[in-house]
């Protein structure tokens, strides 16, 4: 057909990190868009998610972690953790005044906690659903369990995987306790460093 008037596509610009829902939903935050952009390839369309809280609108979305129809947003910008309904909605957002620059964030579902990399803090703070605080893990440093400014994380089988950034290594903690069960990485130019 003709196509009338221009039509600004929809692209990724500065994808930071992404996760798919039990629909298949595919969630990316993007940072130069400073947006959430969700694929729904069921329904086939595109929803472009720019509001983090009541008016305001995303400064810098890093990482994203879904659960229960509600989709939570690292803002490394405006130091919240942003929690949206199932259709964007933004809903009261968590740790308001906790953070100083949140980054990586994953969920135990199992325990129902949000692991928040707070990288200016070079701690991971651990959250319940509501938003409240319920420990900290590490503190800067370069020995076991310390971090120097970490930035993302993953959890798989009761460990969380940190990606100790100034410290060129990824450790790997006890999810529950927090102590640390191995690392992997040194500072150096050959292959393994």
């Amino acid at each position: 057909g003709l196509v009338v008037g221009e039509s600004k596509p929809h692209e990724l610009q500065r994808p930071q990190s992404g996760t798919v829902d039990r629909d298949g939903r595919i969630y990316v935050t993007d940072a130069s868009r400073q947006a959430v952009i969700v694929f729904d390839p069921v329904a086939g369309k595109l929803d472009v998610w720019e509001k983090a809280e009541g008016l305001a609108n995303f400064g810098a979305p890093v990482a994203l972690a879904v659960a229960n129809g509600l989709a939570y947003v690292t803002d490394a910008e405006l130091g919240i953790v942003a929690r949206l309904g199932a259709d964007g909605t933004p809903q009261r957002a968590l740790g308001r005044g906790l953070f100083k620059r949140p980054t990586g964030l994953v969920l135990d579902a199992e325990r129902a906690e949000l692991y928040v990399a707070d990288t200016a803090s070079h701690d991971i703070k651990v959250l319940d659903l509501a938003g409240n605080l319920k420990r900290v893990l590490g503190a800067r440093g370069e020995g076991d369990g310390e971090f120097n400014y970490p930035t993302h994380l993953a959890f798989a089988d009761g460990e969380l995987y940190v990606t100790d950034t100034m410290n060129s290594r990824i450790q790997v903690l006890d999810a529950a306790s927090g102590k640390m069960r191995r690392s992997f990485g040194v500072r150096g130019l050959y292959v393994g460093n």
